[in-house]
């Protein structure tokens, strides 16, 4: 386990083979660890370590395939990356792609958990994305230079440094809310509990805590990063209400129905009531949700390690809105889009065409969707595509995080058939209703992951 919740590694050091000279990397390595460890008082035991990613020999035990694909895992579940600088590293094609694996992380994105070790003289300006990296030795000193016991004092004083940032990434980490449960739900609420806390994230409220007040279950959720609670074998008010707040705040919410439970008649209709709000553009208009029926415990427990990995460092849930623009006509299609990718965690909104009166107040409604949002696609189904082109040639001059042109049947317009044959990122939808798997590549682009 490592020591900050939600990765597979605390560290992943990256650094050139060739630098490797008489096991001197392998040495810092090992001292780094050593160190850290020993200096994390009161969270490991004796027997325990800091879980650094250190590829030795490259994995050269297995084919080319997997040990690509071990590298790629690593990195993009790893809290921080450790850069050993030299010209070699700089060179070096593996090295650049584990760079880009990790800085695919949503904590890296919003952050710089970068660290730079001066190993070997490079002759050349580091990489633009590594100035605000932390560097080490903060002089132009250079570590493989060094004799090795002034390499091992300088691995000693680089441990606390990193020590330091761990603590802090560890600390970020926020609550995750269990609402009430009953009757199946019960187990599975306990389970969750369970693992959280064994994987270092704090619960909240606490076990014995009566939902009673609807302002301290909104106080509760205010710290919270996830929110998950569990409809099901007759959730009493209290628990319908505290579903409710969970909707109406900025975070995710995760509604999980254990096997073989089943839904009070209140239940039923308060999980109508949320379906209908999120796809008009009610009062849970642009709320992120999940919802999980029929898993085991085992399926859910994977599924709420990969959103509260997924949820961490995401403060400002604006920062990932997710604008669907698209024309009058084809305005039913986006809602249905946009409440797709709100069920994946992404914050979505739609023009809203709906309470505007007059043709400026839509175009203004299209403007706003356009200019401020992090990441657009342009849904085009019914529509005739020249007045959104309009829109996005006078309007479009920000750089998004992702942008692409979801293309909907039918798909017999000239407009179509040429975007389709554009550089642009073109989504296709073959059936009626949208899927999931047409949106894959453009919520990648974002960092999400498909469920497993």
């Amino acid at each position: 386990m490592s020591y900050v919740p939600g990765f597979e590694y605390d560290i992943f050091l990256s650094y050139a083979s060739e630098d490797n000279h008489q096991g001197a990397v392998e040495e810092f390595v090992g001292a780094l660890g050593k160190h850290i460890s020993d200096n994390l008082v009161n969270y490991f035991s004796p027997h325990e370590k800091i879980r650094i990613y250190f590829d030795r020999e490259r994995l050269a035990s297995q084919t080319a395939v997997n040990w690509e694909e071990n590298l790629r895992a690593s990195a993009s579940s790893s809290a921080f990356l450790v850069s050993l600088v030299s010209s070699n590293y700089l060179s070096s094609k593996y090295c650049s792609n584990e760079r880009d694996w990790f800085a695919t992380q949503s904590h890296v994105v919003h952050g710089c958990p970068f660290a730079v070790v001066g190993w070997m003289p490079v002759g050349q300006q580091l990489p633009k994305y590594l100035d605000k990296a932390q560097r080490h030795p903060a002089s132009e000193s250079w570590l493989a230079l060094l004799p090795p016991k002034e390499r091992m004092k300088s691995a000693h004083e680089f441990a606390l440094k990193l020590r330091d940032k761990l603590v802090e990434m560890r600390a970020s980490v926020s609550a995750v809310f269990l609402g009430p449960a009953a009757g199946r739900g019960v187990a599975t609420r306990k389970r969750l509990r369970d693992e959280l806390e064994k994987s270092g994230y704090r619960v909240t409220p606490d076990a014995d805590y009566e939902y009673q007040n609807a302002e301290e279950v909104r106080e509760h959720l205010k710290t919270a990063l996830l929110a998950i609670h569990f409809p099901g074998d007759g959730l009493n008010l209290e628990g319908l209400k505290a579903m409710e707040e969970s909707l109406l705040t900025d975070r995710k919410t995760l509604l999980i129905r254990p096997i073989a439970s089943t839904l009070s008649d209140d239940e039923t209709r308060q999980l109508t009531e949320i379906d209908m709000q999120l796809v008009g553009g009610g009062r849970f208009g642009g709320a992120a949700y999940m919802r999980l029926e029929g898993k085991t415990d085992d399926q859910v427990w994977d599924t709420v390690k990969r959103e509260v990995r997924v949820a961490r460092f995401q403060k400002n849930k604006s920062d990932f809105a997710v604008g669907v623009a698209c024309e009058v006509r084809d305005l039913v299609g986006a809602k249905a889009v946009a409440s797709l990718i709100a069920q994946q965690g992404l914050r979505a909104q739609y023009p809203l065409f709906d309470t505007a009166v007059s043709i400026t107040e839509k175009l203004q409604a299209l403007r706003t969707i356009i200019t401020q949002s992090q990441a657009l696609l342009c849904y085009w189904a019914k529509g005739e595509g020249k007045g959104l082109e309009s829109r996005l040639e006078q309007d479009a001059r920000r750089r998004y995080t992702a942008k692409a042109w979801y293309l909907a049947a039918p798909f017999d317009m000239p407009g179509k058939e040429k975007l389709s044959q554009s550089f642009e990122m073109v989504l296709q939808q073959t059936t009626g209703d949208a899927e999931l798997i047409t949106l894959e590549p453009f919520l990648r682009e974002l960092g999400w992951e498909p469920p497993i």
